[in-house]
């Protein structure tokens, strides 16, 4: 992922965008949704709904192609208000891979990643949003099985003197050839 521009609906955009590095992300740009207040000549942010702006850079994660890198990882993981012991049982995996991961001291394989992407759209931190992209993503492996499915057809196996052979409808004549 890139960068991830934040537009508020209704509200209004600031002027200058607020680079929001709170949630662990290097990545995140507010465009409205935050009050900037000064105080003692300090700059304060207030952020509108936290909880709703954490969803969404959850899901826009989860939603994003590419590998999870360790800052997503750990942003996921904490946000699904999970510790690495408990991740890691739910993925099957030691607790210092987990932390190796988000350490970025070794890769996450593929199914791993899909997997964490899963938790996070099956996990209170992403409902109701979560279940629809869910919802969204089997219909489109419906509809791509479609197109994958083949018309299946008796196989018919034969044992011989090596073993087993297709049964071809000229297997004698094939092996009388060789």
């Amino acid at each position: 992922m890139d960068c991830l521009h934040l537009y508020p609906e209704g509200n209004p955009v600031s002027d200058e965008p607020y680079h929001y590095t709170q949630c662990g992300l290097d990545n995140i740009y507010l465009h409205g949704g935050f009050n900037r207040v000064m105080v003692d000549d300090e700059e304060f942010i207030s952020i509108n709904n936290i909880d709703g702006l954490w969803k969404v850079i959850g899901i826009e994660i989860v939603t994003t192609e590419g590998n999870l890198n360790p800052q997503e990882i750990r942003f996921l993981r904490s946000h699904m208000r999970l510790t690495q012991e408990e991740l890691a049982k739910k993925l099957g995996v030691d607790t210092q891979t987990v932390a190796r991961w988000e350490k970025e001291q070794s890769k996450i394989p593929g199914p791993a990643d899909l997997a964490i992407r899963t938790l996070f759209l099956t996990s209170d931190a992403a409902a109701p949003e979560g279940s629809e992209v869910i919802t969204r993503l089997y219909s489109i492996i419906e509809e791509s099985e479609k197109d994958l499915r083949r018309e299946f057809s008796a196989i018919h196996l034969i044992r011989t003197m090596d073993g087993w052979a297709i049964d071809h409808p000229n297997y004698e004549n094939k092996e009388a050839g060789q």
